[in-house]
């Protein structure tokens, strides 16, 4: 009786088993599950495992991040004063201030950005900014709001112009 190629040959080998050890098996075939009298590989199984290997070779290409630290004030930008301070969230924003100074008795909670990008007025996002202080103004209040400082031309609200 002869098989023809590519047909597969198998035995009923009666092996005797002691408890879960499986008996290694050596025959080099491609979907060998590695143990004798234990189904062959699938060829979906096969690729999944070749993946897995592949995947361990391969170095991850992890992104790195380039965020650099925030750097943030030291005094606060309300009273000016150092001491223990409460950082703005918000991205390039380096203010930071006093617990007191906004009127606060503990630490905001989550992400929390300062009154600056918010108008003093309505509380909708600022869009001209006083260089002294936490005043900022929206577009529908910004007129009049804030001028250049006799100082040095940086804008400033009426509380910040020295007067020349």
């Amino acid at each position: 009786c002869d098989i023809p190629a590519g047909m597969e040959l198998t035995f009923n080998y009666n092996l005797d088993c002691l408890g879960n050890g499986r008996t290694e098996c050596h025959c080099g075939a491609e979907n060998c599950s590695g143990f004798l009298g234990v189904r062959p590989k699938t060829a979906c199984a096969t690729a999944n495992e070749e993946k897995a290997k592949n995947a361990k070779l391969k170095q991850k290409k992890r992104k790195i991040k380039t965020e650099q630290k925030q750097m943030h004030e030291d005094n606060c930008f309300q009273c000016g004063d150092g001491g223990e301070l409460v950082m703005c969230d918000k991205k390039d924003c380096p203010k930071a201030y006093h617990l007191l100074c906004l009127n606060l008795t503990q630490p905001p909670f989550g992400k929390w950005e300062c009154p600056w990008h918010q108008c003093a007025i309505c509380g909708n996002p600022a869009a001209s900014f006083c260089e002294f202080c936490p005043h900022s103004y929206c577009k529908d209040h910004e007129k009049g709001a804030l001028v250049s400082s006799a100082l040095d031309g940086r804008l400033c609200c009426s509380e910040h112009n020295p007067k020349a």
